[in-house]
């Protein structure tokens, strides 16, 4: 009895689990199947993205708004950028003038320059000689009783012309006059004293001993240079310095 029971409990293990193992498969199947019918689509999309372009007209007047705009935020900016200040117009000052430089009686100022002592208003400069000379003094007052003319200077002696012939120790607002003869090339010869003060400063004889550089324009008669014609140069000597006339 035991032996046949035994042999029964064999035959049916074998059955009980391919029958279980087979329901095992069938249930992974059915849960796949469902997995991959009711779960959502992996598939990706095949439609491309469509381009849509359109034109919009712009609204009247719209074209010239942003030339307005342009033009009003121009003017603000130029209205809000400070102008440069105008510049400063400092004043020249005037040139002050050197304080004169005092001599004493016998020193020549040897930066004394002749050509700058203005001309008195009755003396022509150079290029005005065309009227007629007129006599410094009537007929007789010149030597030999010829008449006397007054100098017009072609050039005014230099300093260095005259500083050889100063004599030393020559007082303040000393002068001196010589007569001299015209002769071509604006030249003179032949000069006499005709005064000097105070007397006995030897100015006079200075200034002839010098006149071989005097360049004075001769007389003249009709619009002619009258050669050999007499002339009157005066010499002052003050504390500025020698001043011919």
């Amino acid at each position: 009895m035991p032996a046949v029971s035994s042999s029964r409990y064999g035959d049916r293990s074998p059955r009980r689990r391919a029958t279980a193992i087979a329901l095992t498969v069938a249930a992974h199947l059915l849960l796949a199947w469902l997995l991959l019918h009711l779960g959502p689509s992996w598939t990706p999309s095949t439609d491309e993205p469509t381009l849509t372009t359109f034109d919009v007209a712009p609204a009247p007047g719209a074209a010239a708004a942003p030339a307005a705009t342009r033009a009003a935020e121009a003017e603000r900016r130029s209205s809000s950028t400070p102008r440069p200040a105008p510049p400063l117009r400092v004043p020249t000052p005037s040139p002050i003038p050197a304080p004169p430089v005092a001599t004493t009686p016998g020193m020549l100022a040897l930066d004394f320059d002749l050509g700058t002592v203005p001309r008195q208003a009755g003396e022509a400069s150079p290029d005005r000689h065309q009227a007629d000379s007129v006599a410094a003094y009537g007929p007789g007052a010149g030597p030999g009783g010829e008449r006397l003319y007054g100098a017009e200077w072609e050039r005014e002696p230099r300093d260095a012309e005259l500083n050889g012939y100063l004599p030393r120790g020559v007082p303040a607002d000393s002068w001196a006059m010589i007569a001299c003869r015209t002769i071509p090339d604006n030249q003179v010869e032949n000069c006499r004293t005709l005064g000097e003060g105070p007397p006995g400063s030897g100015l006079a004889r200075a200034m002839r001993q010098a006149a071989w550089q005097f360049r004075i324009l001769p007389p003249r008669m009709g619009g002619k240079p009258m050669i050999g014609a007499w002339v009157r140069i005066r010499f002052d000597w003050t504390s500025a310095g020698m001043r011919a006339r």
